[in-house]
């Protein structure tokens, strides 16, 4: 998904929201998108640890989908 030689902090910030929106349960969602939004502006490199764990810690039950699955080893990869 990333281009490997010119990832930006806002392609991985984007690829974070698009996780969120789509595993994370409505309860911890919101606080997660909100943190995300904080993050950026304040120029801080991409929480995606604290993501990905609350994806195993609060998903909606939805197991990876195949299109996400380069998006979070890509993520993984550049944040983790």
């Amino acid at each position: 998904m990333f281009q490997e030689d010119s990832v930006e902090n806002k392609e991985i910030y984007d690829g974070l929201r698009l996780i969120a929106q789509t595993y994370i349960s409505d309860e911890k969602k919101d606080e997660i998108l909100i943190g995300l939004d904080q993050c950026e502006k304040e120029g801080r490199f991409p929480p995606g640890k604290w993501v990905l764990a609350s994806v195993d810690s609060h998903s909606n039950g939805v197991g990876l989908k195949r299109e996400h699955k380069e998006l979070w080893s890509d993520i993984c990869y550049h944040c983790v």
